[in-house]
Formats: C-alpha cells, sequence, structure tokens
C-alpha cells in the first residue's frame, strides 16, 4: 500500500434500492436498534456500510481505480468501506471529491452489484482510493477493476477477476478449487501450490497463461489482466 498523505476521508456508500444497516452490526453483540435505511441517503463516518445478501446469491464488484481487498468470510452480507486520499488536489478540492464518491450496492438480475462512482476515471488518478469488501464465503464472486491492485482471500464458490492494469494476487482454500486459468496479455502469471509453483506459459515473449485443473474441490477460479502481474496461490 501507498504511505498515508493527509487529508484522509472515509467515505460510506450512497444507496438506491438496497436496504442498508448502520454498521455498529460489525460489533461483537449487534445493537437492537439498528437503523435501517430504503431511500437514497448519504452516509459519512469511519465505518462500513452493510447490504444483505441471500444464500448462494452471486456478488459483482465493479471499481475504476483503486487498491482493493476483498475477504470471503463468514458473514451474511456485504460490507464495503473506501478511504479517499489526496495527492494532488487542495483541501477543499478534496472535500468535494469525498462528497461525490460513492459506493453503490445494486440488486439486478444476476444478484448483488456494488460499484464505485461519483468521479471521473482523470480525477480519480489524482487521488488515492483504498477499498476493503467482505463478501459471504459461499457467494460466487466477480471482480471487475479498471487500474490497481486487487488483493483477494476467495472463499467456497467461484471467482471470476478482470483488471486492465495492475497486479492481482488472489488466496484460496486448495481443498474448495477444481481448475484454475489465468491469462495476462503483457505481464506475467503464475500459480503457487503448497508443493510447486507452475509458472505461465509465454506466447510471444509478451503475455502468460497458466492453467491447474487437479483440485478435489468445486470452484472454479479464472483471471484475466491485460497489463501487469496475476498470482493465484492455493492454500
Amino acid at each position: 500500500m501507498r504511505q498515508k498523505t493527509a487529508p484522509t476521508f472515509v467515505v460510506l456508500a450512497a444507496l438506491t434500492s438496497v436496504p442498508i444497516v448502520a454498521a455498529s452490526a460489525l460489533a461483537d453483540e449487534p445493537a437492537p436498534d439498528l437503523p435501517v435505511y430504503s431511500e437514497q441517503i448519504e452516509v459519512f463516518g469511519d465505518r462500513p456500510v452493510i447490504a444483505p445478501v441471500a444464500l448462494g446469491e452471486p456478488v459483482s464488484i465493479v471499481f475504476g481505480v483503486g487498491e482493493l481487498d476483498i475477504e470471503a468470510a463468514e458473514v451474511s452480507e456485504l460490507r464495503a468501506e473506501l478511504v479517499l486520499e489526496c495527492r494532488k488536489a487542495r483541501e477543499e478540492q478534496c472535500g468535494r471529491y469525498k462528497r461525490k464518491l460513492r459506493v453503490e450496492p445494486v440488486r439486478t438480475a444476476e444478484g448483488l452489484e456494488v460499484r464505485m462512482s461519483g468521479l471521473s476515471l482523470r480525477i480519480l488518478r489524482r487521488v488515492g482510493v483504498t477499498g476493503r469488501v467482505l463478501v459471504p464465503r459461499w457467494s460466487p464472486l466477480t471482480v471487475d477493476v479498471g487500474i490497481g491492485e486487487v488483493d483477494i482471500r476467495a472463499g467456497d464458490e467461484d471467482l471470476s477477476v478482470r483488471m486492465k492494469i495492475g497486479e492481482i494476487t488472489v488466496r484460496v482454500p486448495e481443498e474448495h478449487v477444481h481448475s484454475v486459468s489465468m491469462r495476462t496479455r503483457i505481464g506475467d502469471a503464475g500459480i503457487v501450490l503448497p508443493d510447486r509453483h507452475l509458472e505461465g506459459r509465454r506466447k510471444m515473449l509478451v503475455g502468460a497463461r497458466a492453467e491447474w485443473a487437479e483440485g478435489g474441490g468445486d470452484s472454479r477460479v479464472d483471471v484475466k489482466l491485460r497489463i501487469g502481474e496475476a498470482r493465484v496461490r492455493l492454500e
């Protein structure tokens, strides 16, 4: 991660059609009087927001730019937060960016989709955005990121990752995985197993492709990266 620079703001989601509860549910003993929001609102603070996820419901995460940490955990909802760091913007500008930046959970026919919105790609490149997302480990997961770094601790179900430019690291329990497929157009790809390392095969000395289909599990991991480096670690 990059070194933090002031000022720093934590930005939480503006909602569309998904009920969200305040993140005091993150405490060991959830509060009995959690407020529930069903209208479009703005929430700012230092805790994540929470969106319920049905058992087995697919989850998609779509971010334009940023450093993203995703973890599949023993939770029954999606929890997300963003931290915006101003690097080349004045404090006044940074405040405006903070008010515009959004995480939008939207229920679609394919499941729950979470998008970053509110700021153009040009502005996003002038600031630093880091995000942390928790998802249920039993949800199939799709991650689509434009530019950045993505670190994923995968769960029990299928995982699909798409990125244009950056670095991808996936950690997944070996017992859950049936196969891994990786491809980079320009860059490196590799699969790290407990007993060996499978480096991606080169094509035209530019991109790489790595395949593994010897697992005893049911899930599939599919990673595609245009430019950069990708690693899948079976643990």
